[in-house]
């Protein structure tokens, strides 16, 4: 976990509790809430641990700790007792601590899902990774694809080809009677034609063709099979 922190400590006799805090207030507000604040007190002192951990806006609250935040325990906590020890909050922007590699993976899924988006949903990890590298982004196939997995995306395959016409049969076939000669010299001699299917909003529709080879005047018929 990657914390920013303001790196200084408050530290203040015990006897003017509310006033300390009011002043560890206004120091976690300070540019951003904080993480982390310590109390340093008897542990008998049970109302105004609560009432610290309570009111003071932190991730976390450290009891007897005041080392952690920077101060100096012998000299502020043992001869002064009893004494407060006020910690530290985020220096900047951020609003409380928070996980940095959480936040790169934030910024790099919206990187990802633009760069998928743009490139037809067809790119996986190999490719989003070298997309990614012109525009100065740094990851790992795996964690591209972690984090492909959580946003939902999912690339589009190409469907294998599928032959439809069947050679192999025992059913009488027409005979061949053009035997390609495609050199004709009057209209109405040959015909040629096929069929075929398109897939549209509507369904499977059907197409038939046929074409006079030497004028190559057409009819075509188009049909849905209900």
């Amino acid at each position: 976990m990657v914390i920013c922190a303001k790196l200084c400590s408050l530290i203040h006799n015990f006897r003017d509790f509310n006033g300390c805090l009011d002043k560890a207030k206004r120091l976690i507000e300070f540019a951003g809430l904080g993480h982390t604040a310590v109390i340093y007190a008897d542990s008998t002192a049970t109302k105004h641990i609560a009432k610290f951990r309570e009111e003071l806006k932190v991730c976390r609250v450290l009891v007897n700790t005041p080392a952690s935040q920077g101060a100096i325990g012998d000299l502020y906590n043992f001869r002064l007792d009893p004494s407060l020890t006020l910690g530290c909050g985020t220096w900047g922007g951020s609003a409380v601590s928070e996980n940095g590699k959480a936040k790169c993976d934030k910024e790099l899924k919206t990187v990802i899902t633009a760069a998928f988006a743009q490139n037809r949903a067809v790119y996986g990890t190999r490719r989003l990774k070298k997309a990614l590298e012109k525009q100065g982004y740094r990851a790992s196939r795996r964690r591209i694809g972690r984090i492909m997995q959580e946003a939902q995306l999912v690339c589009k395959t190409k469907r294998r080809f599928r032959a439809t016409t069947n050679s192999k049969h025992d059913l009488p076939i027409a005979p061949n009677q053009l035997a390609r000669q495609f050199e004709v010299n009057q209209a109405n001699q040959v015909y040629v034609g096929d069929i075929t299917y398109i897939h549209t909003q509507e369904g499977w529709l059907y197409l038939a063709v046929v074409i006079d080879f030497y004028s190559r005047l057409a009819w075509a018929g188009l049909w849905q099979n209900v």
